[in-house]
Order: C-alpha cells, then sequence, then structure tokens
C-alpha cells in the first residue's frame, strides 16, 4: 500500500463530512473532523478482532432505517467503532457503498494478511491460537 487511502462519510442531513476514515500502511485512523476530539489509531498488529453487520430500525408497525456498523478492537479491549445510521431511506444506497468499500479496504489491507498467515501456519501443521 503506497499512499494513505481516505474514505469520507458524509452526514445524514448535510454534505459535510463528519467522519475519515484513512487507511495507511501502519494502521487505521479515525476521525472526526467536526469534534476537538483526537483522532483514534489503530495499529495493523494491535487489531485482535472485528465486527460488523446491519441492524434494521424499526418503528411501531414497520422498519424505519438501518444501522451500519464496524467495531474494530485492540489488544487492550478497546472497540473502535464505525457507525453509519439511515432514516427514512436517506443516504440509504450511498451508506450501504461507503459500508461496503470500508469492509474490502479493511479486508484487502489488513486482514487478508493475517489470514494468509494462519492458513500456512495451519498447512505447516503448526500451532496457533
Amino acid at each position: 500500500m503506497s499512499a494513505p487511502l481516505t474514505i469520507d462519510i458524509p452526514g445524514l442531513l448535510t454534505a459535510k463530512t463528519v467522519k475519515k476514515v484513512i487507511f495507511g500502511a501502519s494502521g487505521l485512523t479515525i476521525e472526526s473532523p467536526t469534534t476537538f476530539a483526537q483522532p483514534d489509531f489503530i495499529a495493523v498488529d494491535e487489531i485482535t478482532a472485528f465486527r460488523y453487520g446491519v441492524k434494521w430500525i424499526s418503528g411501531y408497525k414497520f422498519v424505519i432505517g438501518r444501522h451500519y456498523f464496524i467495531e474494530l478492537k485492540n489488544v487492550t479491549g478497546n472497540i473502535h467503532r464505525i457507525k453509519l445510521k439511515s432514516y427514512y431511506s436517506i443516504k440509504r444506497d450511498a451508506y450501504f457503498k461507503l459500508w461496503s468499500q470500508l469492509l474490502q479496504e479493511l479486508w484487502k489491507n489488513y486482514f487478508k494478511g493475517i489470514c494468509i498467515t494462519y492458513y500456512n501456519l495451519y498447512k505447516n501443521h503448526q500451532t496457533f491460537e
């Protein structure tokens, strides 16, 4: 991976960027340009688990939105979340595309190498946890 890839996540009702996810060679940076909070940096070697999915946001009798999420856990147990919430189909397709692009970049830049390493250990009949 040569240059860092940046994915901008727009707000629900505005085109203003509310979150940036930067994929670098040494790790992943999640920053919120609209707040004064420090960016979250997760080193590649410190990612111990991840989880992703879509949750339906239910109204009284029908679904009113979707909640796309990606969670990354590091070695200290901290969970870093990327959440995209769409209500009444506002930016539903755009958020789905961003969510799937984030997952593809995570796999391509970080998890693919880890998976190949563990596969080679398994293939060579070595134990691992």
